[in-house]
């Protein structure tokens, strides 16, 4: 019998070790569901935030494409009135373009004179005016003081 009473012991002792460490695990489990309903409740107040901050945004939104529709009705006014611009612009242009093509011809003109110009030449005259200057300037570099 003491036989049956050291079993049914042993038994009631890993009952207690089977529920002591349920006990444990279910604790965690209540804290960490402390923990996961203290983390809803302080992002409730956040969403909501933002939900205001969503819904403001879009009343702005909505009074910025107003405004967008009435600049756009007055961009085709003011389309219309550069309509007449363009025209007097096309004159101008045409004017423009007459005084480039005679500024061109000019400018051609010009390009050509410029390269008839003998540079070897010129060279060559800038050396000997050198090769002058330079004994006379020997010669009354000693007149100095």
């Amino acid at each position: 019998m003491e036989e049956k009473n050291n079993e049914l012991l042993d038994y009631v002792k890993e009952i207690r070790d089977l529920n002591k460490k349920r006990v444990f695990w279910e604790r965690i489990e209540v804290f960490l569901l402390a923990v996961f309903v203290v983390a809803v409740l302080s992002l409730v107040p956040l969403i909501i935030k933002t939900l205001n901050t969503a819904t403001e945004a879009m009343e702005s939104a909505t009074e910025t494409l107003e405004m967008a529709g009435k600049t756009i009705g007055k961009a085709d006014s003011i389309m219309d009135d550069l309509s007449g611009t363009i025209a007097s612009m096309e004159t101008a242009i045409d004017s423009v373009t007459a005084l480039v093509d005679d500024s061109s011809d000019k400018i051609v003109n010009a390009f050509d004179n410029i390269n008839s110009i003998d540079f070897e030449g010129l060279n060559d005259a800038i050396t000997d005016l050198g090769n002058v200057v330079e004994p006379l300037s020997n010669f009354f570099g000693k007149f100095k003081y």
